[in-house]
């Protein structure tokens, strides 16, 4: 009876262990295809991406003399024989120098990128081994279901050959402003230096790109479905970025000020600030200060949920935008079009110490002064050619500062009202609350601020 009684006690343990996946198994057939990355970032002369910030920096002395290389690490997977490997675009970005360590040698590769995406937060590079390299099957995400049993792998905080294991936590997970696609969500430890390893199920298949974590938080972190990365492979292969639908406007958040200046009850939507001439909105009807709050099927929250909105309609498709104007719902069509060559093209890098005007201080103790420049200075500055009004400095703390305005920033308009003097922003602009709309750099926005 006593050999009995401990029987049926360790029969549960037993079954327990037999029920365990074998990752052992998994990790000698994953680690192989799993890769090191260590990208370095060399300081250039302008460290500001911007020609009005660069200058007005160096012109209120917060120029660095000096800066040292930036070093990052990552992760990423190798998917084919040719070298080419899967990472997450942060991993990537602005970086000079790529190396690559196989995890089968200490050796490394100089690694060039083959195309990358802000969006989706996915890059794919290659590198020239030489060598039979092995590979990792991509799986599928959406066959995956939560509860089962997965693996992430990479070098986190520099430790190599790191795996962890856990379950699907959850699928579907979106985080509009990281991600176009809803990740999958997992409780394996997952640190900085795993962003682009692969997350994988039990027969060794990538089924998703680990991403991000929630710092503070344990037990959450978020891989990018790698059905999602299927889609877009194609596109980083062949054209070095993915070609998405243009809809020709600029648009902004509607936050509760915003939304009161217009009458509105409902926070959702979007509102316009510029609509590109000639572009599709522009041929369908939408206007600036019109608000969007639904996209096709989609009702628009945020502008990243319009942006991921668009960004799934094929180009040639035909979608109903409804939005409001003057309080009052409005259905208008649009057509989804290629974008212009110019909506790629970056701005002019040119800056020079040419001194600017104190300005004149904006009323109601906003907290920004602004000038009418000369044509020379705007050149220099890498400003658009304008007869409007320019912003050359903001307050601190100020109501300016909070609404989003920055130096640089053209006034075109304000209280719907057209700019085109000094005179104009002091008597347009009131005590309480002012829609103000200015042209920054190629892009037009609608931003509200109150004194």
């Amino acid at each position: 009876m006593r050999t009995l009684f401990i029987f049926i006690f360790l029969l549960p343990s037993v079954v327990f262990a037999d029920s365990l996946p074998d990752f052992v198994s998994l990790t000698k057939k994953v680690n192989p295809a799993v890769v090191n990355i260590q990208t370095k970032q060399i300081p250039k002369d302008n460290p500001y991406s911007d020609p009005m910030q660069e200058f007005l920096e160096q012109f209120y002395g917060m120029y660095p003399r000096h800066r040292e290389p930036i070093q990052s690490l990552g992760s990423g997977f190798i998917i084919d024989k040719s070298g080419l490997i899967i990472t997450n675009n942060h991993v990537v970005d602005k970086a000079d120098e790529i190396d690559v360590q196989l995890s089968t040698s200490e050796k490394t590769y100089k690694a060039k990128v083959i195309g990358k995406d802000a969006r989706t937060d996915i890059a794919l590079i290659k590198i020239d081994a030489k060598i039979d390299l092995p590979i990792l099957p991509l799986g599928s995400s959406d066959t995956t279901e939560v509860g089962e049993w997965v693996a992430a792998f990479g070098s986190p905080l520099g430790f190599t050959q790191t795996v962890t294991k856990g379950i699907i936590s959850g699928k579907g997970r979106s985080v509009e402003e990281i991600g176009l696609f809803p990740f999958l969500q997992t409780d394996a430890s997952v640190n900085p230096g795993n962003s682009g390893g692969p997350l994988v199920n039990l027969k060794g298949e990538a089924i998703g790109v680990n991403t991000f974590i929630i710092q503070g938080a344990s037990g959450l972190s978020f891989a990018t479905p790698i059905d999602g990365v299927k889609q877009i492979l194609g596109d980083l292969k062949s054209k070095g970025k993915v070609i998405r639908g243009y809809i020709g406007l600029a648009y902004s958040p509607l936050d509760p000020r915003a939304a009161n200046y217009l009458g509105l009850k409902d926070l959702s939507g979007v509102i316009v600030g510029d609509v590109y001439k000639g572009g599709p909105a522009d041929k369908a009807g939408i206007k600036p200060y019109d608000v969007i709050v639904k996209f096709g099927e989609t009702e628009i929250k945020s502008p990243a949920s319009l942006q991921n909105a668009v960004a799934k309609q094929k180009i040639g498709s035909k979608v109903e935008v409804k939005i409001l104007r003057d309080r009052k719902e409005v259905s208008k069509k649009l057509s989804i079009e290629l974008p212009p060559d110019e909506f790629y093209a970056s701005g002019s890098n040119s800056s020079d110490n040419t001194s600017l005007p104190e300005g004149e201080l904006a009323p109601y103790d906003l907290g920004f002064r602004y000038s009418i420049l000369p044509p020379r200075t705007l050149s220099k500055l890498g400003i658009p050619k304008t007869k409007k009004p320019v912003i050359l400095s903001i307050e601190p703390g100020s109501p300016a500062r909070q609404a989003g305005l920055a130096r640089g920033d053209i006034i075109l308009d304000i209280n719907r009202k057209n700019i085109r003097s000094m005179g104009d922003v002091k008597n347009y602009l009131r005590k309480g609350s002012n829609l103000v709309r200015v042209q920054r750099g190629n892009y037009r926005v609608a931003l509200f601020i109150e004194g």
